[in-house]
Order: C-alpha cells, then structure tokens, then sequence
C-alpha cells in the first residue's frame, strides 16, 4: 500500500531529478566536471528530506557515498532551520535538545538554538521522517516551514534554489 505522503514524495523527487540538466547546474559550481547525457541516469535519493521541508537532497552517482550516507546515517549531522509559531513552554529549547521520546524510542541529544523569534536551527544526527515536528510539538510550538542547509561537511549555503553541483573530489561528507 502506498501512502499519500510516499506519493508526495516521489513526486518531489521525479521533479527534482528534472531539474538534473546543464541549465539546472549553479554558475558556481568549481567541480571542472563537465554534464554528461549519462549523469541523471542510475541517481537514487540518500538521506530523504522532512514531508514539509525544502533544501539540500543528494543524488550520489558513487556507490561509495550512497553507502556512506545510508549506512553512517546516525553519525551524519543533517542541520536545517525552521521557522515556527507558538508559544515556547518554560525550559523548551532545553527540554527539546534532551529527554524526549520519538516512536517509543529515547532521542539522543540533539543541538538547537535559536537564530531569532521565529527561527530554531536543530542539529540531528541521522533524522527520522517526522522527527523535528514532532520535537517541536512537545514544546508547543507548530512548525511553519522547515529548509535543509546541510547534510555532514556539505553545506548549500551559496547555492540558488533549484540548482545543484557536482561534488568536487576534495569535499567529503
């Protein structure tokens, strides 16, 4: 049975593995390695995204990176801000960096901090679907828009929205 939501998300990576052309590669891409018909082909998602959020994905063309994403997933920090409403219960940036539960399990701790009224900057070693939200509900706040700024080492911090990079052999995750 396939959920709406899984539905969701195909379709955000169909229209994501669109964008995978000569136009859709940012100016400031300083890999050298030049597009090929070849490259969207066999690209396969590691490390997928919260249901709401936008940001950085990976599409790795090395096995070796696909492994490592997926199988060093608890020890790869994903960092992302979040834009929230509500009102933070007493001791709730505290409370949501340690002691909390998600799907009956303890999560381990986790750093937030606050980048202004109605942003929170989380640090998760390998996140689960669902899980910032959920952290966020505990403390009464709602998320409003959630946007993945970095996945390990590999930040997106000067890339245009809808455009991608190669990885340049020197960077690692």
């Amino acid at each position: 049975m396939v959920t709406d939501t899984a539905q969701t998300a195909r379709r955000r990576v169909r229209q994501a593995l669109r964008l995978v052309t000569p136009d859709g590669l940012a100016a400031n891409d300083r890999s050298g390695i030049r597009f090929l018909k070849r490259h969207p082909a066999n690209l396969t998602l590691t490390g997928p995204r919260e249901t709401m959020a936008g940001g950085l994905l990976v599409y790795p063309r090395d096995w070796r990176i696909a492994r490592k994403l997926v199988d060093d997933r608890a020890t790869v920090d994903h960092e992302c801000i979040v834009e929230v409403a509500g009102q933070l219960i007493p001791d709730g940036i505290k409370r949501r960096s340690t002691g909390l539960t998600f799907n009956g399990q303890p999560l381990p701790p986790i750093k937030v901090c606050r980048q202004n009224e109605t942003h929170l900057r989380f640090a998760v070693k390998g996140p689960q679907r669902g899980q910032v939200a959920h952290m966020c509900e505990k403390v009464g706040l709602t998320v409003v828009a959630m946007k993945r700024h970095r996945v390990g080492r590999i930040s997106m911090a000067s890339l245009p929205s809808g455009q991608g990079r190669y990885l340049p052999g020197y960077e690692r995750f």
